[in-house]
């Protein structure tokens, strides 16, 4: 059981830390090289939303098979 108390920290700052690099990368990186429609407008659903999103859930991902790897050490 104290397994568990313990991940849900870790799953939070794995998905705070990966909303904030996604973020980072679509809003710094990528933004001026997006065509009208991939840009995201405050308070829409659009294209850009889905993008912003799939960055973060994609940086999770990268985060978890670290912290996979450094466990398995």
């Amino acid at each position: 059981m104290p397994a568990r108390k313990m991940s849900l920290p870790r799953n939070l700052l794995a998905a705070l830390a990966a909303v904030i690099a996604g973020n980072v990368i679509y809003f710094l990186v990528l933004w001026p090289y997006l065509p009208a429609q991939a840009r995201h407008e405050v308070y829409r659903f659009d294209l850009g939303l889905l993008v912003d999103f799939w960055l973060c859930l994609a940086c999770f991902g990268v985060i978890k098979l670290i912290s996979g790897f450094k466990k398995s050490r």
